[in-house]
């Protein structure tokens, strides 16, 4: 990126960072991060949207794929609108997905998305059964457009990364 593109870039997310406010972000039931979760267990925890993909299989037929990563990095699921009979209830919808993409389209993400950037997000509630594993995911938020980045922390002894949440985007 030549000067021009970096201080337009800076200044363009200046403006999104005074221009948002911190106060949208709902956390009313989430628990933490650093949560310990135990089996067979019920909680509420922010997901963010990892991938969306639209698979085409024989003859023009296909199916819509979202994978979704918890914001402490130690929990996602995958869902399938051929096999999911949820998936249009709990997966964000192909148009927002697109307005995540256009918005991210053009920017260059040094390192492992250290940087600065946009992200799907949603309050999704799960029964936990260990090792990662997550059943019967609920939607309990509109899945938003958020700013934010990724780091590392330490949890139990490993490394884990996590999405830290800087502001909504309206």
């Amino acid at each position: 990126m030549n000067i021009k593109g970096e201080i337009f870039f800076i200044a363009a997310i200046s403006i999104l960072l005074f221009s948002c406010s911190k106060d949208d972000i709902s956390n009313e039931g989430v628990v933490s991060y650093l949560t310990d979760y135990k089996e067979n267990q019920n909680y509420t925890q922010i997901f963010y949207l990892y991938s969306y993909s639209s698979v085409v299989t024989g003859l023009g037929s296909g199916y819509d794929r979202s994978s979704c990563n918890s914001i402490c990095g130690r929990l996602d699921f995958a869902i399938q609108s051929n096999t999911d009979s949820n998936f249009y209830e709990l997966s964000p919808t192909r148009e927002q997905f697109d307005n995540l993409y256009n918005l991210n389209k053009g920017y260059v993400w040094e390192g492992n998305n250290k940087k600065l950037k946009y992200y799907l997000v949603a309050n999704i509630y799960f029964l936990y059964h260990g090792y990662g594993y997550l059943e019967n995911p609920i939607l309990k938020s509109e899945w938003k457009i958020v700013i934010g980045k990724i780091e590392e922390y330490v949890f139990n002894g490993q490394i884990f990364e996590h999405l830290i949440i800087v502001s909504d985007v309206k």
